[in-house]
């Protein structure tokens, strides 16, 4: 049963990464679901969204503090407002990009991941 309660448990989390759009820390995820899901600790959150991470279901932003999750795992870039902290996916892929410079260079290395933050201001901010 355990088990089972722990596969549901790790389903909602995963649905609230994906349905919130903001890049979210594991606090607002908690938030999120806390209303409907009252009996879901803030512990039982992380640890879900670790397992989800391991599992390869979402991404971990380490880069940005508190760290937060992506449901979008494919490589891209984040651009990140420094007026209003908004968090943006950016649809670009630079890893064959940054292969093939690596390669034309000398280096030898396997990239697993790329971390790529834009910072700026965004088009609503701008606009003020």
């Amino acid at each position: 049963m355990a088990s089972k309660r722990q596969t549901m448990q790790k389903q909602i989390i995963f649905e609230a990464v994906s349905s919130l759009k903001n890049h979210p820390t594991a606090e607002e995820i908690y938030n999120y679901i806390h209303p409907k899901y009252s009996q879901i600790s803030l512990s039982t959150v992380y640890r879900n969204l670790y397992a989800l991470v391991q599992e390869g279901k979402i991404k971990k932003l380490s880069t940005f503090t508190p760290e937060r999750f992506d449901s979008f795992i494919q490589d891209h870039i984040h651009f990140r407002c420094s007026k209003c902290n908004a968090i943006i996916d950016l649809s670009i892929d630079l890893s064959q990009s940054i292969t093939n410079e690596l390669k034309t260079n000398g280096y030898d290395l396997k990239i697993n991941d790329i971390s790529v933050i834009l910072n700026g201001v965004c088009k609503e901010c701008n606009k003020k």
